[in-house]
């Protein structure tokens, strides 16, 4: 139950957050992002509040990828940077072990809200099997602004949700 909960307040969050941004600002916690800030104020920033981790990771396309983390050790989200600037931002709202019937029931849901025409947000479902680990995931787009909500089971069966909000171009 508070799982479900928590998952209808994220929902209900981003709506407002939707509604009250443009495309291309967010937060992470209390620090204010928007795309096109050099990459040097950025990290300054949320080094104030929060641990940032450099992945080394690089995109073909050029994008810089660095994890954002709480100082309880809990995921924040991630930043991502192209030519020195912000080019996207991922922010986790909710991370919760749940059972699996709420993950089934929630992208079952989504699949055939999907199939119905007529809502002001696009919606879309992806799905993953790969050596074990299996994922569902649903992203809802508003406005330039991306909400992912993601189950995942690994192979040891156990079930994590994950619901994070993007803007820009963050991979």
């Amino acid at each position: 139950m508070r799982s479900k909960l928590s998952l209808t307040a994220a929902m209900v969050l981003f709506s407002l957050v939707c509604s009250a941004q443009s495309g291309d600002e967010t937060y992470i916690g209390i620090v204010r992002l928007k795309t096109g800030t050099p990459q040097r104020f950025v990290i300054a920033e949320l080094s104030k509040e929060y641990k940032v981790e450099d992945t080394s990771a690089v995109s073909a396309n050029g994008t810089r990828w660095f994890n954002v983390e709480g100082k309880e050790g809990n995921d924040r989200g991630s930043v991502f940077f192209k030519d020195g600037k912000l080019s996207g931002v991922m922010t986790t709202l909710f991370s919760q072990a749940v059972k699996s019937e709420f993950a089934e029931n929630l992208y079952t849901m989504t699949k055939s809200f999907i199939n119905d025409a007529g809502n002001q947000c696009a919606i879309d479902t992806v799905s993953s099997d790969n050596d074990g680990i299996r994922a569902r995931g649903v992203w809802y787009t508003c406005s330039g602004r991306k909400l992912k909500v993601m189950m995942v089971w690994d192979r040891a069966g156990n079930e994590t949700a994950t619901i994070t909000e993007e803007i820009g171009t963050a991979q």
